[in-house]
């Protein structure tokens, strides 16, 4: 593999030369890991710094000049991208103090009129504007440049994804998205705005009360929101924009306008000469389209979309709670079932044990799964099995994490547990843990119109029953996926920070050593 990325960095040094692509031949090219919205977790497409380098971790930038090929990446990657990047590359560790910043490096190791290339498009205007102020002073150039020189050479680049766009029902989301189109509105006027363009694609599905799956484990779609006072553009492949999707904004009362995904930037030139206000754009944009607006009429601050999301509606706040509710029943099961095939000297290995638990993740939301303590436990006559969904008519919700997860995108914060399920007004929950010896009982109750819920883990072999009554069947498929892959690592395996299983580390998970197990979820 060492020598494959090789190739295809001496490759790329022959384009930093050639007049076809660049107007001056580059001293050095800048890869990032982003995509052109700034996203922590990339699309295949988008993978352009793992494809020159071989280094996966989703945190890093590379940096190729005449003679060198170096990776700045953090302590979480040290160890990995070591061992993906090989001979060749030079592993420049983030957070040390002997390491420097990619800027400061930049004007150490060449002379003025240097001239350093990146692509616009997936280097984000605050992140330019570091790089920049770190050269300042050294004469050494930052350019755009138009064509991203590793997609010349990625001949197999996989295409963009073009998966469908859902709506997401009033009952998850708590409020309509001419609502949100509003409120933003009312913040736009008061800084003077009369455009917002948003490119973060967890911004833009928590506006429109859409979700996609573009992304791995983040319910995104590749997509731009422009928004001025009297209208609402939407750039979006318009094959993802289905007949449910059109009815979707007739019913929530939002007229918007669909645009093609690679129209944004003759739009916005076309824009920006009849604004009698301020555009706004936050500084995580890209630098392409930062620069398209000019520095005077510029708002520069996150979108008011950012805030409104991170302070969830009583809807959105009921399902956050629930959604840990039914995953944390999820991860007792599952703890309780390894215990006990620990215990009979089953094997278990950290690979079948992420297996099992998104099975029982999975099996919560379908009553098939579930077997009955016994003939006493069995629902009455006119009673429904279980399951853990809130019946029909219960409102629901499911927020979007933000970046950083990527704990929650409220676009899944990049990879934890998200809302879902919100009972009626009424609806209770108690929580206790009653002492019985050496046992431990726990009994955790949700209670609403129609729905009983009872979670039992005791004695020593943690027995672990659920009850709940069964769903209406449009509440079935409420589980949408991990929030990122599981991190499960036995023994040594968990001392590597991000540690991810293969079948070649694989190791079996026992009762003599320390186990670790970093997981997460979301539902509708």
């Amino acid at each position: 593999m060492a020598q494959k990325t090789m190739n295809y960095v001496n490759q790329l040094r022959a384009l930093m030369k050639n007049p076809k692509y660049v107007k001056e031949s580059l001293q050095a090219y800048i890869i990032p890991s982003g995509d052109a919205h700034h996203s922590e977790y990339l699309a295949e497409c988008d993978m352009r710094r793992a494809f020159i380098s071989g280094f996966t971790g989703s945190a890093g930038t590379a940096i190729i000049t005449e003679s060198a090929a170096l990776m700045w990446t953090d302590g979480r990657y040290y160890l990995q991208a070591t061992e993906e990047m090989g001979e060749g590359w030079t592993l420049m560790k983030e957070g040390l103090p002997v390491t420097p910043s990619q800027g400061k490096y930049l004007s150490d190791n060449f002379s003025e009129g240097s001239r350093v290339g990146v692509d616009p498009n997936v280097l984000s205007y605050e992140e330019w504007k570091i790089i920049q102020n770190d050269m300042k002073g050294s004469g050494v150039n930052l350019i755009p440049i138009a064509t991203n020189l590793v997609d010349l050479i990625w001949e197999d680049k996989p295409a963009s994804p073009s998966s469908t766009v859902l709506p997401l029902a009033i009952k998850y989301t708590g409020k309509s998205c001419k609502h949100k189109v509003e409120e933003v509105r009312s913040k736009m006027a008061e800084k003077g705005s009369t455009l917002l363009l948003v490119t973060a694609l967890d911004e833009i599905a928590w506006l429109l009360n859409l979700r996609g799956s573009d992304i791995d484990y983040n319910p995104v779609f590749f997509s731009y929101v422009l928004v001025t006072q009297t209208q609402v553009h939407l750039f979006i492949d318009e094959s993802k924009v289905t007949l449910a999707v059109r009815n979707h904004f007739n019913e929530e009362d939002l007229p918007v306008n669909i645009h093609a995904y690679n129209k944004i930037h003759s739009f916005i030139t076309e824009q920006i000469p009849e604004q009698t206000g301020k555009v706004w754009i936050s500084s995580d944009g890209s630098y392409s389209l930062n620069s398209m607006v000019p520095e005077k009429i510029r708002i520069s601050e996150i979108t008011p979309i950012a805030l409104m999301k991170a302070i969830k509606n009583t809807v959105e706040t009921q399902g956050m709670i629930n959604c840990h509710i039914r995953d944390g029943v999820a991860l007792c099961r599952y703890f309780a079932w390894l215990e006990k095939e620990l215990q009979k000297g089953n094997a278990v290995t950290e690979i079948s044990g992420a297996d099992k638990l998104e099975q029982f993740r999975k099996a919560f939301n379908r009553p098939k799964a579930y077997h009955p303590r016994d003939s006493k436990s069995l629902p009455s006559k006119g009673h429904q099995e279980s399951k853990s969904l809130p019946s029909k008519g219960h409102q629901e919700s499911k927020s979007l994490p933000s970046k950083g997860h990527q704990e929650g995108k409220s676009l899944p914060s990049k990879g934890h547990q998200e809302g879902k399920s919100l009972p009626s007004k009424g609806h209770q929950e108690s929580k206790s843990l009653p002492s019985q010896g050496p046992s431990i009982k726990q009994e955790l109750t949700v209670q609403g119109p129609s729905r009983d819920q009872e979670l039992t883990i005791q004695g020593p072999s943690r027995e672990q029953e659920l009850t709940v009554s069964k769903p209406s069947g449009e509440d079935l498929d409420d589980f949408m996926g991990l929030s990122f892959p599981t991190i499960t690592s036995s023994g040594p395996n968990g001392a590597i920070i991000h540690y991810h299983c293969t079948p070649k580390t694989d190791r079996p998970i026992t009762t003599k050593e320390l186990y670790l197990c970093d997981s997460g979820a979301q539902f509708k």
